[in-house]
């Protein structure tokens, strides 16, 4: 089950604040005004205020960790981790400091998904005291260092829809790509496990394309075979072959964004007894090696 992450949904409403107040022409007062009920109100304001500095934590420590030597950051890291409640923030938060932790609340929420594990991951070491001043840390920790699945992927595209980005599907596949390939080298038993999960999926729609002779792409048509006779290879084929972990990459999500009749549709091509045969053996081929350990 997932972890519902408030954290994300209030970083989207403060993301979106802004940016609307800066399309007004008094938008230096409107900031101000946001300002003085951070510094004076509390309930809600006092978790905005814990968001924004979790979020400029998360930023500053993982940018700090690339550039160790950058000056900027150094103080800026410093100056964060100079506090130790919500109220030692509170009572020396000055306009341009707080216009300074909203940018890093927008520079979070509309970063990748990669970017936000690595972040939080970079963060544990210090969590406690995180902690102290902004105990809902947790539920970053939980969403962004939860086990990586193939689901992340129809996460990010939905993502990417909601910002009315162009090329949704493409950069969507496009980052997941990067983003399997640098857990391969961390985690080459979890790089399988999601790479299986994918190709199940990619398999059940290709092959009943090609079933119907609905499938014109040549690559496709190989990997099918591929698939078929020998899954594990193809496991480690798509390792060094970008195009075939692509393929899958986009496959998979073609599959997760059909609509219900055309799930319906695939489900009945499979409740025939030959054409469920073939589909049945990847299957099995599947579970089983998602439970054995490679390396």
């Amino acid at each position: 089950m997932k972890v519902v992450n408030y954290n994300e949904n209030l970083r989207k409403i403060l993301r979106n604040l802004i940016i609307e107040i800066t399309k007004k022409e008094e938008y230096l007062y409107l900031f101000y005004q946001l300002y003085d009920d951070i510094k004076n109100k509390c309930g809600i304001y006092d978790y905005l205020l814990g968001l924004a500095f979790e979020s400029a934590y998360l930023v500053t420590s993982i940018s700090l960790k690339h550039y160790p030597q950058d000056k900027e950051l150094l103080k800026s890291f410093s100056y964060l981790k100079s506090f130790y409640s919500i109220e030692e923030l509170k009572e020396s938060l000055t306009i341009n400091t707080f216009i300074n932790l909203l940018e890093d609340v927008t520079y979070f929420y509309d970063s990748a998904l990669y970017y936000k594990r690595e972040a939080v991951k970079n963060a544990l070491d210090d969590k406690e005291f995180i902690m102290s001043i902004f105990p809902s840390f947790l539920i970053d920790a939980l969403t962004y260092l939860n086990r990586y699945d193939a689901s992340v992927i129809v996460d990010e595209y939905y993502e990417r829809v909601k910002e009315n980005s162009e090329n949704a599907f493409n950069d969507t596949v496009s980052m997941s790509t990067e983003d399997l390939i640098r857990l391969e080298k961390e985690d080459f038993d979890s790089y399988k496990y999601i790479i299986l999960e994918m190709i199940e999926y990619y398999y059940k729609y290709k092959k009943y394309l090609l079933s119907n002779n609905l499938l014109y792409d040549e690559f496709d048509i190989d990997i099918i075979s591929m698939i078929e006779e020998d899954l594990l290879s193809t496991v480690y084929f798509s390792i060094s072959n970008n195009t075939l972990l692509e393929k899958i990459i986009s496959g998979y999500l073609e599959y997760k964004l059909l609509s219900n009749e055309k799930l319906e549709e695939i489900n009945e091509h499979y409740n025939n007894k030959n054409n469920k045969k073939a589909f049945i053996k990847i299957m099995k081929k599947s579970y089983e090696l998602k439970n054995q350990k490679n390396r």
